[in-house]
């Protein structure tokens, strides 16, 4: 579940961006600096987007995992 939603959350983060620099271009309104050399951030928003969630999602993990253990050791004692 947290691959699955960090993927969309990430992927969705991409094309919000896009569609922002699409509607600046309407307009014609100054564009961000760097926008033209973001390289393929949509393809690696597209492949590693579950990635990118699972990294920041990891100490957390670990965290949740020490107090749990820490728990059940006192359970035991």
């Amino acid at each position: 579940m947290i691959l699955g939603l960090g993927w969309i959350l990430v992927f969705g983060t991409f094309m919000f961006y896009q569609a922002h620099l699409g509607d600046l271009i309407t307009h014609n309104e100054e564009l961000p600096d760097g926008w033209d050399s973001d390289g393929a951030s949509g393809v690696a928003a597209m492949l590693f987007g579950w990635l990118i969630s699972l990294i920041y999602t990891l100490p957390w993990l670990a965290i949740y995992a020490f107090i749990f253990s820490i728990k059940r050791w006192r359970q035991n004692t």
